[in-house]
C-alpha cells in the first residue's frame, strides 16, 4: 500500500489511547501498538507481549510535569458535586437525609476526581509530544470525556469505538417525545461501529437528537476480545462451564448504565434487582412445569469488584433458594462460552450482548428496565420499531406472564427453527459479516493509518457524515444566556452552559474569553492564558 510507505518514510505517528481496557481491547491495542507509537495512561496499562508495549504518559513527562493543579482540579469537581447534590435534592425535595453522605461524596471523588487529574496530564503531554489522534472507548463516559474535550480543543482528530450494543435499539419512533432521549452522544469526530444497522441507528440519531457539529461514522467492525466465538462448539462450551449438554440453557444477564445523573444510580439498583426477581420468578415456575432448563447468570464486568461482587451473588443466590429455584452458575467472565452453551438469552436492556448472542443464532429477550423505558418509550411501539423485534429475533416483555409465555415460544422446534431463517435473512440483507478481532483489528488500523496519512477521510471508508444539531447561530444563543446568568452571579449554571457551547464550537472564541476570565478571576493564571490563546486561535 503506497500510504503506508508514505507513512513509514516520515516514522510512526503518534496515538494516545484512553478507555481501552485489558480483558476488552488487549488485540486492538497489540495492533495499534505494532503500527503506531502508542501513549496511555499508567492506571490503562496492557500486560505487554514481545515487542508489543504502550508508552505512559507518568514516563514522558517529567517530576515537575506531573505536578498537578489541584486547585483548578478541586474546583472543577467542586462544581460537579454541587451539580450532584441540587439533582439529589430534586429526586427527595421533602427528605430530611442529607443529600450527600460522607461514603458519596468519597465515592463520587474517587470515581471523577481522576477524570479531570487525567485531563490534566494530557494537556501537559500535548504540550510536549505531537499527538496525531486520540483513539477512546465509548467517549461519552464521564471517565474519557474530559480527555476527548481537551484534545477537541487543541485540535488533534479523535476516534471513538463503540462497542455494539446500538443495532437492537428502539428506532426513535418508538420514543413518547424528542424531549424524553437524553442527549449522551459521543462527541468525536470519528466513531467506529460494527455493523451496517448501528450506522443507520447513529445516523437517524444525530439527525435527531441536539448533538451539534458534524460526526463521521465507519463501519470496521467492534474488536471486543470477549465475544461471540463460532470456533466454539455447545458441546465443548457445556462441558467446560460444567453443564449438562440435554437441557433448555437460558442465561439471564444484567446490564451496565454509567451514571450520568445520581437518580440512575438509585434507580438502576432498583430495576435491577426487579428485573432478577421477577425473572428468576419465570424460570422458577418452568421448572415445577417440569420444564428441562437450567440457568446461567451472566453478570456485567462492573460487577466483578468487591464487595460488589460477593454482595450481589449472595443476594441472587438467597433470593433463587427461596423460590425453590436452583442457578447453574454465575459469572462474570468466559462470555464466548456462554453464548456457544446457550440456547436463549434475557437481559434489561439493549445491552451489546443481545447482538453478541444474535451473531451466535440465540435469541434475545428484553424485559426493560422501567426507570428508562417508561420515561422515554412507547411500550406498543418497542415490539415493531425495529427489524430484529419485528422478525422476532427478540422480543420486549414486560412482565412475568409474558415472560415465561417468550421462553415457551423459543422453546418450540419450530419457532426456533423460524428464529435461525430470519437472522441469517437478516445478516445477508444488512451485509453483516462475522469478522475475526483481529481482522477488525487490521480494519481499524488500516483506516487510522490512511486518515494520518493523507491527513483526510480514506477515500474508501464507509463514512456518511451527519450534520445534525444546532446552527453557529443557537451557539451564540446558548452562549448569551451563560454570560446572563454569569452576570447575575449564577457561575456554575452559567459555565455549565459554556461546556456546552464547547460541545457545539470547540473554538468559540467568546466563549474561550468568557472562560478564561473566569481562570483569571480564580487565580488559575495559566489556565486563563490558555483559554485566551485558543480563543486567537493560537
Amino acid at each position: 500500500m503506497k500510504n503506508k510507505a508514505k507513512l513509514a518514510s516520515a516514522g510512526p505517528k503518534t496515538i494516545f489511547s484512553v478507555g481501552l481496557f485489558p480483558g476488552r481491547n488487549q488485540q486492538l491495542m497489540q495492533h495499534l501498538c505494532q503500527e503506531f507509537r502508542v501513549i496511555t495512561f499508567q492506571g490503562h496499562a496492557f500486560e505487554p507481549t514481545p515487542g508489543v508495549k504502550p508508552e505512559l504518559v507518568e514516563d514522558i513527562l517529567g517530576e515537575d510535569e506531573l505536578k498537578l493543579d489541584y486547585e483548578e482540579a478541586f474546583w472543577e469537581m467542586g462544581q460537579f458535586l454541587e451539580f450532584t447534590k441540587s439533582e439529589i435534592e430534586k429526586l427527595f425535595p421533602d427528605s430530611s437525609i442529607p443529600p450527600l453522605g460522607r461514603s458519596e461524596y468519597k465515592s463520587f471523588h474517587a470515581s471523577c476526581f481522576s477524570a479531570f487529574v487525567l485531563a490534566q496530564l494530557f494537556r501537559k503531554l500535548a504540550k510536549k509530544v505531537k499527538i496525531d489522534m486520540v483513539v477512546s472507548n465509548a467517549d461519552y463516559s464521564g471517565l474519557r470525556r474530559p480527555t476527548i474535550i481537551e484534545a477537541k480543543k487543541l485540535g488533534i482528530p479523535t476516534f471513538n469505538i463503540e462497542h455494539s450494543f446500538f443495532a437492537a435499539r428502539p428506532a426513535l419512533s418508538a420514543l413518547k417525545s424528542k424531549s424524553a432521549y437524553s442527549n449522551w452522544f459521543a462527541i468525536s469526530d470519528y466513531v467506529n461501529l460494527d455493523n451496517h444497522l448501528e450506522k443507520e441507528y447513529w445516523e437517524a440519531l444525530y439527525s435527531y437528537g441536539d448533538v451539534g457539529g458534524s460526526v463521521n461514522f465507519v463501519v470496521n467492525g467492534t474488536p471486543n476480545d470477549l465475544s461471540f466465538d463460532p470456533a466454539i462448539a455447545k458441546t465443548e462450551a457445556l462441558r467446560s462451564l460444567g453443564l449438562k449438554d440435554e437441557q433448555f440453557t437460558v442465561t439471564v444477564t444484567s446490564t451496565w448504565i454509567e451514571p450520568h445523573k445520581p437518580s440512575v444510580i438509585i434507580a438502576g439498583q432498583i430495576d435491577h434487582a426487579e428485573f432478577f426477581k421477577t425473572t428468576l420468578r419465570a424460570l422458577a415456575e418452568l421448572r415445577k412445569l417440569n420444564e428441562k432448563i437450567q440457568v446461567i447468570i451472566k453478570l456485567h464486568p462492573a460487577f466483578a469488584r468487591n464487595p460488589v461482587w460477593s454482595d450481589t451473588v449472595c443476594y441472587l443466590e438467597r433470593f433463587a433458594e427461596s423460590i425453590g429455584l436452583h442457578i447453574d452458575l454465575i459469572a462474570h467472565a468466559k462470555l464466548s462460552e456462554i453464548i456457544a452453551a446457550s440456547d436463549l438469552m434475557i437481559c434489561p436492556h439493549t445491552s451489546s450482548l443481545l447482538w453478541e448472542f444474535f451473531l451466535g443464532d440465540k435469541p434475545g429477550i428484553v424485559l426493560p428496565l422501567s426507570s428508562f423505558y417508561d420515561v422515554a418509550y412507547d411500550r406498543d411501539k418497542l415490539n415493531e420499531s425495529n427489524i430484529l423485534f419485528r422478525e422476532n429475533c427478540m422480543k420486549y416483555v414486560f412482565d412475568k406472564n409474558e415472560l415465561v409465555a417468550a421462553i415457551h415460544y423459543y422453546m418450540n422446534g419450530k419457532n426456533h427453527s423460524q428464529y435461525i431463517e430470519a437472522a441469517h435473512a437478516i445478516r445477508k440483507e444488512n451485509d453483516i459479516q462475522l469478522l475475526t478481532v483481529d481482522e477488525k483489528c487490521q480494519n481499524i488500523c488500516r483506516w487510522i493509518e490512511e486518515f494520518l496519512s493523507d491527513n483526510e477521510q480514506p477515500k474508501s471508508s464507509d463514512i456518511a457524515v451527519a450534520d445534525a444539531g444546532p446552527d453557529s447561530g443557537s451557539a451564540d444563543w446558548l452562549f448569551q444566556t451563560a454570560r446572563q446568568l454569569i452576570d447575575a452571579g449564577k457561575t456554575r449554571e452559567g459555565l455549565s452552559l459554556l461546556n456546552q457551547v464547547l460541545r457545539f464550537d470547540s473554538a468559540h472564541a467568546g466563549t474561550l474569553n468568557l472562560m478564561g476570565d473566569i481562570y483569571h478571576q480564580h487565580g488559575q493564571e495559566e489556565r486563563a492564558r490558555e483559554m485566551w490563546q485558543m480563543a486567537k486561535g493560537r
